[in-house]
């Protein structure tokens, strides 16, 4: 039997209060979101398309001490596969064709915040090579930069696969779901 403090119970009611449903399965995720909210653990949601991932993403955010900090969603499945690492890291002018200045990457916009990172089952094995590496150290190499930098940067991803699961190991996280140290299993987020 788990038990929660009077404290947990407010942070349920105050920030998760979006999320619809009362049934024992989303009281739980609620709970369980509660609880690491308070922590800088990566997150990973698995779940399919329109189950909430973003909405206990967001509550996540709200009820932890980044709460006054910036907050973004990005779509991995919206960028090609050769801008996605451009967009997250930043690059260097004259780094690849088309880079006609320098450009700052989400991480560093995002210092101190926290990203969510949508469809990360979408990722290249290459991107989520670099994404592993950031995961495990916080830093990260701009593209066509020799300076290797840091950003304090909670991630949240979610997945609309189970990737542990999935048939093209090729299109997954591989070992990169393995540095999320918290996951929200796809059948209890997909059942919200």
């Amino acid at each position: 039997m788990t038990f929660f403090r009077s404290n947990d119970i407010a942070i349920m009611d105050m920030y998760f209060s979006q999320i619809i449903g009362n049934s024992p399965i989303v009281s739980g995720l609620i709970r369980k979101a509660s609880i690491v909210s308070a922590t800088n653990v990566t997150i990973l949601l698995y779940g399919e398309t329109g189950t909430g991932k973003e909405l206990f993403a967001q509550a996540l955010q709200q009820a932890s001490r980044r709460k006054n900090q910036p907050f973004m969603t990005c779509n991995c499945a919206l960028f090609k596969e050769t801008l996605f690492e451009s967009e997250l890291f930043g690059h260097k002018k004259g780094s690849f064709t088309g880079a006609i200045s320098d450009k700052t990457g989400i991480v560093e916009l995002m210092d101190g915040g926290t990203l969510f990172l949508d469809e990360i089952n979408s990722t290249s094995l290459e991107v989520q090579g670099k994404l592993l590496r950031f995961l495990e150290n916080r830093e990260y190499l701009p593209l066509g930069d020799r300076k290797t930098r840091f950003s304090d940067v909670r991630i949240i991803a979610a997945s609309n696969a189970d990737c542990n699961g999935q048939q093209k190991p090729d299109t997954c996280l591989g070992s990169v779901s393995q540095k999320f140290p918290l996951e929200f299993d796809r059948g209890l987020v997909a059942q919200c």
